[in-house]
């Protein structure tokens, strides 16, 4: 086949796989450009608006190579044939994902595999649970019991898929029967980490699985960096659970923050240093205490005072939606085992 990229969805995927997600230049570019006008700018060599000339040569020089139409044809040919589905800003759904609230920074398309339906649910039912890599016993523990009664709720538990507190919020949704998403930093076919393939399998049959990383993208400490916004932003709340003073899982909070999104954590022993980043959240006022999935649905409906709340108005289906209501209700909490295995 030989890529049109005049077609939008084109377009944007060979703009998602030739460049570099949140980059700069690329997204000066698309606030003046369509995608596919985008494509010919990385073609023509004329300097367009708003980009200096130094800039636009190293964008140049590192994104026309990479807008080969065959690797784009093979990136293409490899979406439809596994069945993966391209989300673009001109599909109905992107309007409920809350992506719209990223402003340029939104992703230039996004990889469903799995139950896509998932992200037709009201933003306010889609609670992000993530937190330390390395965590102890307590925070799996604390992890799978929150995130294993919202999903029991109806709430749809979203998160990274990494180790420690991301693998327990996924596998206590599954335990439980309930939804999932993980947002990758790699391709949608690409699980990482790799003893998570068998978890992420099991997501995808069973939730969703997303990217802004087109299939066969290897995972780099950048695209991690960048997929805390897009959790951030599919989500009504974030939670933190565990994270030690320089945890990965710190990112997520200032971008819920920018989002206008409430931000909880979990407290935890002040002996522990995986407790360390998450005390200092709640002692800065930078998140609420939260300690069960009740006080999550209250942080939830509660208006967000610790950001600042988008400017831009929303239109298309969410827009009838009242974002302080929620559709599902917590019982009080209850002590019980949440299965966790693979």
């Amino acid at each position: 086949m030989t890529t049109d990229f005049s077609d939008d969805r084109h377009a944007r995927i060979a703009l998602a796989s030739a460049t570099r997600a949140c980059d700069p230049v690329t997204r000066a570019i698309l606030t003046r450009y369509t995608p596919a006008e985008a494509i010919d700018v990385a073609f023509r060599g004329q300097t367009p608006r708003g980009v200096r000339r130094a800039e636009y040569e190293a964008w140049q020089a590192g994104v026309a190579p990479r807008l080969d139409a065959t690797l784009i044809d093979a990136v293409i040919t490899q979406t439809e044939r596994a069945g993966f589905t391209p989300l673009t800003p001109r599909d109905p759904a992107w309007q409920l994902t809350g992506f719209s609230d990223l402003g340029t920074a939104q992703p230039i398309v996004l990889w469903e595999r799995g139950a896509g339906s998932l992200l037709m649910t009201r933003r306010t039912d889609r609670i992000a649970i993530t937190g330390a890599r390395a965590a102890t016993g307590y925070g799996v523990h604390q992890a799978a019991e929150i995130s294993g009664e919202l999903a029991e709720q109806e709430a749809v538990i979203v998160s990274g898929a990494a180790y420690g507190i991301d693998a327990a919020a996924h596998r206590s949704a599954l335990a439980t029967g309930g939804h999932t998403i993980a947002v990758l930093a790699s391709g949608v076919d690409r699980p990482y980490p790799h003893p998570h393939t068998e978890l992420i399998e099991r997501i995808a049959d069973l939730g969703l699985v997303v990217s802004e990383q087109a299939p066969g993208a290897a995972p780099t400490r950048q695209r991690f960096m960048d997929r805390h916004r897009l959790i951030a932003a599919l989500s009504s709340s974030a939670v933190i659970v565990e994270a030690g003073p320089r945890s990965g899982s710190l990112r997520l909070v200032d971008e819920a923050r920018a989002l206008g999104r409430p931000v909880g954590a979990v407290p935890g022993p002040v002996t522990s240093l995986a407790s360390t980043g998450t005390n200092n959240l709640i002692h800065t006022g930078k998140a609420r205490l939260v300690s069960n999935a009740r006080e999550v649905v209250e942080l939830t409906a509660a208006p967000s005072s610790q950001g600042q709340t988008p400017g831009a108005a929303r239109t298309g289906p969410e827009a009838s939606l009242d974002p302080t209501q929620s559709t599902f209700a917590v019982s009080e909490p209850e002590q019980r085992g949440r299965g966790l295995s693979a």
